[in-house]
């Protein structure tokens, strides 16, 4: 519904000029969601007297409105800061336009990383699978593994499963580092287990530290087996990890947790 009348829609913007991080401002306009006050927002957008910060914040009020036809328009803008504000906030209005647009950048050029922003948002299996592409590129990898973590669903824990098999050490680390935001997580913790017998130790003992502290009670038998192992890095990441956040754990093996902090491994 529409809030305020043409003087208060002055002042606001008028206000946006000089202080774009205002919440309350820019709130305050995505409410006045009618056809002048989208009008009066496009245009700024195209105001060179306006300053980068408070294009991103017009943006902004725009994603609010759901006007996804100015945020597709602004993904072209010659600010680079306003194409990128665009593709990240396209992700909360959603839509098959924008979701092929997101697609589109998620491919290549300079918005890739909002574009990965904007994918993680929208969340569609449409999304997720180009999330699962970005995988494949070494600078965007740990952005996209970390969103398709924050995800969880089956269908994102697969794409970074099938992207670890076929990866190489310095990707893998990355691809378990992610799963910590995954916390929890039935699926991630099948691939976190899977990584236990990862032949590069700082994988496993990555994927061993998160399940010391996550995993619970199921896996802590494989837990104790490879405290007991000859793998030095893995036995001291396990244990460092149980002495602070499983105490009833630790409590029952004192005395093979305290011995390999204390040796190091």
């Amino acid at each position: 519904p529409q809030v305020g009348g043409a003087e208060a829609r002055e002042a606001l913007l008028k206000q946006l000029r000089t202080n774009s991080h205002d919440y309350s401002v820019r709130y305050a306009l995505g409410r006045m969601n009618d056809p002048k006050s989208r009008e009066r927002l496009q245009g700024l957008l195209h105001d060179p007297t306006l300053k980068g910060n408070a294009k991103v914040a017009v943006v902004q009020v725009l994603a609010q409105q759901k006007d996804s036809a100015s945020l597709l328009a602004a993904v072209n803008h010659p600010d680079k800061s306003v194409r990128q504000a665009a593709l990240n906030q396209l992700g909360g209005v959603g839509g098959a336009a924008a979701e092929q647009a997101l697609i589109d950048a998620s491919r290549a050029g300079e918005g890739r990383s909002s574009a990965l922003q904007g994918l993680a948002r929208l969340a569609t299996p449409r999304a997720l699978d180009a999330l699962g592409q970005a995988l494949h590129d070494n600078e965007h990898q740990g952005q996209a593994a970390r969103a398709l973590a924050q995800n969880g669903s089956k269908r994102a824990i697969d794409a970074i499963a099938n992207s670890f098999r076929g990866a190489n050490d310095s990707q893998r680390k990355t691809l378990i580092g992610a799963l910590g935001y995954a916390r929890g997580n039935p699926h991630a913790q099948k691939l976190l287990v899977e990584a236990l017998d990862d032949n590069n130790d700082g994988v496993a003992a990555s994927a061993a530290t998160f399940l010391a502290r996550y995993g619970g009670r199921a896996v802590r038998p494989r837990l104790l087996s490879l405290m007991q192992s000859g793998r030095k890095r893995v036995r001291y990441a396990i244990a460092q990890r149980i002495r602070w956040s499983s105490p009833s754990f630790y409590k029952q093996h004192k005395e093979l947790i305290d011995e390999i902090t204390r040796s190091g491994g």
